[in-house]
């Protein structure tokens, strides 16, 4: 993981360290990052479902957070 974000920065500042400094990262690009390691919870939590419950009730489930989760921002 360390390798593949030292190759974004790479290609991001085009192999010259020191415009690091001049990256800026608009409210879009830190909404991301902060949501990457939720994703990453998700995947791994994904492979720890219990046995009982099926697909669509999952489905379902992850359905009624996410609505639950993007209402304040739709109201």
């Amino acid at each position: 993981m360390a390798i593949s974000i030292a190759g974004v920065l790479a290609i991001l500042t085009r192999g010259d360290w020191a415009q690091l400094t001049a990256l800026r990262f608009s409210i879009g690009d830190l909404a991301i990052l902060a949501v990457m390691p939720l994703w990453a919870f998700y995947t791994v939590m994904l492979r720890r479902r219990p046995p009982e419950i099926d697909n669509i009730e999952l489905i379902f489930l992850l359905s009624v957070f996410g609505v639950a989760a993007l209402a304040p921002a739709y109201l």
